[in-house]
């Protein structure tokens, strides 16, 4: 071959010239390797074994090998002694046309073959393409054209010569898998691959940050017994040790217990995956990105950008749905038609996820009424609006922490608080009654320095009670402070009137409390999408109407 340089030599190179002008055989493609066989199998692979014995060559007979990235740059290696003037390759796996065309330049270019076939991995199919290795040698139009499909072509990166971690199947097991090269000292060629599972299928797809400035990686794989992928955020802090581990291990993914392994697969995410889609990572819920995030971290809407939420309230199962909105409609709100007390319930309820579009601050009514005329029914229609029931309600029993607690994992929602008698004490009832409207915590310090993320939020609340909050307060020793009666307004529990097609009230309250458990959760969704979709409507109706109640007020005034 008539190169200026020395190129570096297709495997088996050497091994030609035995015979003078003797015919050459080659393997190509991106199976090559595997039908010449690999380890203690090398040179005796199945498929190169009976190509070898179809074709009458002797066992210890060794090929011109070329696999897709010497194909593809298949200019830049010694291929053919000038002595050969005859050679057939055989393709095993796939060959592009692009392949192809580049070796057939490097062959016009740089050797002295006359006659070129190709063939498939049996010997079969035999094509003969002399005519096009001389038509590149003698027209300079064509040999122009070669040059820019190689030019221009797509190539295959070059064999990893490292370890590395990527997605395989080896038989039944699937996932990621540390991958090793096992290069041929010989001729430095990257012969095997050695192959050991170290996960699932695991997917880094984002990045986050919080509100505070903590960095996260966002993982995704699919457990077995669940229908969609599972999401899970990790502290940067926390990646790559036994306790980041442990944390997706708890979410289900089958992990290797080798520390090794998992110190590359440590590696490999931080330089590859998705660095780019960034997330929010929040343990606040509501209005976030232009989408509304639920107690249990569903989200209602499409966010603007994606949201992982890192907490969960003590009720966040209860946030779920039976039945269709056209039940609960029927069900539900057609027998709380014309009944006041209900209606303001059922009204306090769907202020909630507003409060924040309209710019408006927290509140709450306090339905109170001496003898039992549905005040847990009441409660319990309200509560069925975003969930069930039985799971997401509350009790003035709460301690003043637990309930800004749960109001804080409730942002932008709603919150029910039952009997207010039932008020640990005094103090408790008053921290409460004032805290519950302020919308944020005191500012408290860190033994570390600096000072604790300040928990935010914003909710309408329905109480009840036997006796009205100021009556309350003083009966248990408590301050009455004016804040707290206009933000908690007390308002008289009407007994339902309306009974509809039921003889009696205890039949209407009967049906509403066992209705409510099965027909949960829908309207409340179908009401925040409403918002969001609606969002500039719903500012213009309110301020048309907030303006007609006030100039009613001005009217009674003046």
């Amino acid at each position: 071959m008539s190169y200026k340089k020395h190129p570096p030599k297709a495997l088996h190179f050497d091994e030609q010239g035995r015979v003078a002008f003797e015919h050459i055989h080659a393997l190509i493609g991106n199976k090559a390797w595997n039908a010449w066989g690999f380890g203690k199998d090398k040179g005796n692979g199945l498929e190169w074994g009976l190509l070898r014995d179809k074709l009458g060559l002797e066992r210890d007979y060794k090929p011109i090998i070329l696999d897709a990235e010497k194909l593809a740059n298949a200019g830049d290696y010694q291929i053919l002694k000038d002595d050969v003037h005859a050679v057939t390759f055989y393709r095993f796996g796939e060959v592009t046309s692009d392949q192809e065309n580049a070796l057939l330049l490097a062959l016009a270019t740089h050797s002295k073959a006359k006659k070129v076939f190709f063939a498939d991995s049996l010997g079969d199919n035999l094509e003969e393409l002399s005519h096009r290795l001389e038509d590149l040698r003698n027209s300079a139009e064509s040999r122009n054209l070669a040059e820019m499909r190689v030019e221009y072509m797509d190539k295959p990166e070059a064999p990893k010569r490292e370890p590395y971690v990527e997605y395989r199947e080896n038989g039944k097991i699937k996932g990621l898998h540390q991958i090793k090269p096992i290069i041929n000292k010989k001729t430095g060629e990257v012969q095997y691959e050695e192959k050991t599972w170290i996960c699932d299928d695991l997917a880094l797809v984002g990045e986050g940050k919080t509100q505070g400035g903590e960095y996260y990686y966002l993982f995704q794989w699919q457990n077995r017994d669940e229908n969609k992928p599972r999401t899970v955020a990790i502290a940067r802090e926390d990646f790559g040790t036994d306790s980041g581990w442990k944390m997706l291990k708890a979410q289900g993914l089958k992990m290797t217990q080798g520390s090794g392994l998992t110190q590359r697969l440590t590696e490999h995410f931080h330089f590859n995956g998705d660095h780019f889609t960034q997330w929010t990572i929040t343990n606040v819920t509501g209005w976030l990105n232009g989408a509304y995030l639920l107690p249990n971290g569903e989200i209602i809407g499409t966010p603007l950008k994606p949201i992982y939420f890192t907490d969960r309230s003590s009720s966040s199962l209860g946030y779920t749905t039976s039945g269709t909105l056209a039940d609960w409609q029927r069900e539900i709100a057609q027998n709380v038609r014309g009944n006041a007390s209900m209606m303001i319930g059922v009204a306090v309820a769907l202020a909630a996820p507003m409060l924040s579009l309209l710019g408006r601050e927290s509140f709450g009514v306090h339905l109170f009424a001496e003898s039992s005329k549905g005040k847990s029914t009441t409660l319990n229609i309200a509560n069925s609006i975003y969930g069930n029931p039985e799971k997401i309600k509350l009790s003035w029993s709460t301690t003043a922490t637990g309930v800004k607690n749960e109001a804080a994992a409730r942002n932008d929602g709603f919150i029910t608080l039952d009997e207010i008698g039932q008020a640990k004490d005094g103090k408790n009832l008053e921290t409460i009654a004032y805290d519950l409207f302020n919308e944020t915590d005191k500012i408290r310090g860190e033994k570390e320095g600096g000072n604790r993320q300040i928990k935010r939020r914003k909710v309408s609340a329905l109480s009840t009670g036997e006796k009205d909050l100021e009556t309350q307060l003083r009966l248990q020793g408590a301050k009455v402070h004016a804040g707290q009666l206009v933000r908690l307004l007390n308002v008289p529990l009407e007994e339902a009137n309306h009974l509809h097609h039921f003889p009696n009230n205890k039949a209407h309250a009967d049906h509403l409390n066992e209705k409510v458990q099965e027909c949960f959760g829908v309207i409340g969704r179908e009401w925040i999408a409403f918002l969001s979709n609606n969002a500039d409507a719903v500012k213009s109706t309110y301020k048309i109407i907030r303006q007609k109640w006030l100039d009613l007020s001005n009217n009674m005034s003046g």
